[in-house]
């Protein structure tokens, strides 16, 4: 929302995006304004020479809207995850495009770790937990009991068929009306193919890794990791598929043996 409220020169709280997709990657439909959709002002605009600098600040967003034709609404770090074409040894491992992978070291694995236990433990303050948080979560909570007026939020909800051509039993992230006597997500209708293409994949491969989770299977597993984008060859899906059972193996018994 910053980036359509900054290019625009509205305010984000008189802004409204109609963004859809699963999580953290989302497309925005529309946005609406005072009753009007400026979304087409907005991407005019962004290929304009006024929206250049804002658009070369967000590479990865530039290159898939570009490819794909529609806007992705999230953030480059979270977009980069679901295309095998950034995180890269050619793009040295994403710095081309600005970005950065954490907890590349087991030493910062464990460091990370080690400060999760410190809170449990009550070692450490709980204080950077306190802080408003960004998800909406608690509007949504209150929304449902009643707290607050009914308001439409985005949220993750059963597609159920919202979205006529992904799988009804994916999770969405959509906007969804919130009372204290329903949730009601916005009827889609038909996503153009590439982009449903893209999604289904994901809800596909969680569905298999489930499934393996369930069954103690190593084939069903190691097709779930080749859906990943980020798994370049089969001999580094087999690796991680390995390095992940032995390193989770208390919570996964049925891969035992």
């Amino acid at each position: 929302m910053p980036v359509f409220a900054s290019l625009l020169g509205i305010s984000q709280e008189g802004l409204d995006c109609v963004s859809v997709g699963t999580n953290h990657l989302t497309w925005a439909l529309a946005l609406h304004h005072k009753g009007q959709d400026v979304l087409p002002e907005f991407l005019e605009r962004i290929d304009s020479p006024d929206g250049r600098a804002l658009l070369d600040s967000m590479p990865v967003t530039r290159e898939i809207y570009d490819a794909f034709g529609l806007w992705p609404t999230g953030y480059d770090l979270h977009i980069a995850e679901f295309f095998p074409y950034f995180l890269t040894s050619e793009t040295h491992g994403g710095a081309n495009y600005g970005l950065k992978t954490r907890r590349t070291t087991q030493e910062s694995f464990d460091a990370m770790w080690a400060g999760r236990r410190e809170l449990a433990k009550g070692v450490r303050p709980l204080d950077e937990l306190l802080a408003p948080s960004e998800e909406g979560v608690i509007e949504i909570i209150a929304s449902l009991l009643g707290v607050e007026d009914p308001a439409c939020h985005i949220a993750n909800i059963p597609n159920a068929g919202l979205v006529d051509n992904l799988p009804k039993e994916m999770i969405v992230e959509l906007p969804v009306y919130v009372s204290s006597c329903t949730l009601r997500g916005l009827q889609v209708g038909w996503l153009p193919l590439p982009i449903a293409q893209l999604l289904a994949t994901r809800a596909i491969q969680q569905e298999l890794l489930i499934d393996a989770a369930l069954s103690g299977d190593r084939r069903i597993a190691l097709q779930g990791l080749l859906l990943d984008a980020q798994i370049v060859s089969l001999d580094v899906a087999r690796s991680v598929l390995e390095e992940s059972l032995v390193a989770n193996a208390e919570w996964l018994p049925l891969f035992r043996g």
